[in-house]
């Protein structure tokens, strides 16, 4: 059996050093010397935050000529019990809930998946929507939308449902895409200054990473979860195509399917920003 790249993502206090210690064999946080230890035809579990998706790539670029097995596993634990694991790095953790991509294949996995340390009660559909903190009732306070955070999203997911009626899963990502914006509201600009409106700067990196402790429904397979997470971080990107060089960009990295699915997200949000 040849050598495996265990990639570890999570935030600190997450419990990525248990998940490393129950894989046993070589463990690291230095790149270097997990090349050159895979190299050497042992496998490797690489445990450091491994939260950026340009940063993984460009280490699986370095593993290019070193034939391994790549698995990216995401240790997912709640901010709030990062935060009390590690009360300490509590601005570095948050730094980090707002830089979270979830590694998907295109960045040259061969597999990916989502590990829980802690048992966890998940979040009810039902309950992040309609509860008493619930997203129906959270106004957005920006002209950008007409609707409440809750309602944006409801009616964004129908749209993609009518744009892609075969995709459950695309349909949820749609319904979670701005699940983060009760993370990340503020009334505060990019300079720190007051603001009369809200900003929601990194919602689209906290929705995703809440996305992991949302049960989802029936028609959607677990095994979609960091495809959904995924859907969700992108989702303001499309936004940035300005030229054709960077939309070709993102569509040799997404891969057409992706580049397509993404397209859908965009539609949705875009009409379900406003009245009709």
């Amino acid at each position: 059996m040849g050598a495996t790249l265990t990639m570890l993502i999570g935030l600190d206090g997450a419990g990525r050093e248990r998940y490393a210690d129950a894989m046993g064999g070589r463990i690291t946080s230095d790149e270097t010397e997990a090349i050159r230890w895979l190299a050497a035809g042992q496998s490797v579990t690489l445990d450091a935050p491994n939260l950026r998706c340009r940063t993984r790539r460009a280490f699986l670029e370095r593993l290019n000529r070193t034939p391994c097995a790549r698995r990216a596993v995401v240790v997912a634990a709640p901010l709030s019990d990062c935060l009390r694991a590690a009360p300490d790095s509590a601005e570095e953790i948050y730094k980090q809930y707002l830089s979270f991509y979830p590694p998907q294949p295109y960045e040259g996995f061969d597999e990916v998946q989502v590990v829980y340390p802690e048992r966890r009660d998940a979040l009810e559909l039902d309950e992040l929507f309609f509860g008493r903190a619930g997203l129906m009732f959270l106004p957005q306070d920006t002209p950008f939308h007409d609707h409440s955070v809750g309602m944006h999203c409801v009616r964004a997911a129908r749209e993609a449902a009518r744009l892609k009626p075969q995709d459950p899963a695309l349909w949820l990502a749609a319904l979670l895409h701005d699940i983060g914006k009760a993370q990340t509201k503020a009334f505060v600009d990019s300079h720190g200054r007051p603001s009369q409106r809200a900003h929601y700067y990194g919602h689209e990196f906290a929705s995703a990473y809440e996305s992991l402790f949302v049960r989802f429904p029936k028609a959607v397979s677990e095994r979609e979860r960091l495809r959904v997470s995924a859907l969700i971080v992108w989702h303001m990107m499309p936004f940035h195509f300005t030229s054709e060089r960077t939309r070709n960009r993102y569509l040799r990295l997404w891969g057409q399917d992706f580049f397509d699915d993404m397209a859908v997200i965009e539609r949705a949000d875009q009409a379900a920003q406003h009245f009709e």
